[in-house]
């Protein structure tokens, strides 16, 4: 049994718990995706922009900004979700 990874996730446990007490949705963590493939969507999305991601559906993104989803296929994960806190950064 490894308690320092024990300790660690309980630890990170309860930091989510009192971020998503104290913050609700806004501490959610955030993963930022690059666009690869703007084509039939050039009025939209630009490629090579990063874009911030706000939820995942059906196979698709909700990005930040916009209200409807794009297909996951035109974007690659620039950064895994990650939650700051008081200038520190946890993976989520």
């Amino acid at each position: 049994m490894d308690t320092d990874s024990d300790l660690r996730d309980e630890r990170q446990a309860v930091v989510r718990r009192l971020l998503d007490a104290y913050f609700g949705r806004a501490a959610q963590a955030t993963m930022i995706v690059r666009c690869v493939d703007s084509m039939f969507q050039t009025d939209v999305l630009v490629e090579g922009w990063e874009y911030e991601v706000r939820a995942e559906r059906d196979d698709c993104y909700i990005l930040s900004g916009f209200d409807k989803g794009f297909s996951k296929r035109r974007f690659e994960i620039v950064s895994q979700p990650t939650i700051e806190f008081s200038g520190r950064v946890a993976a989520a």
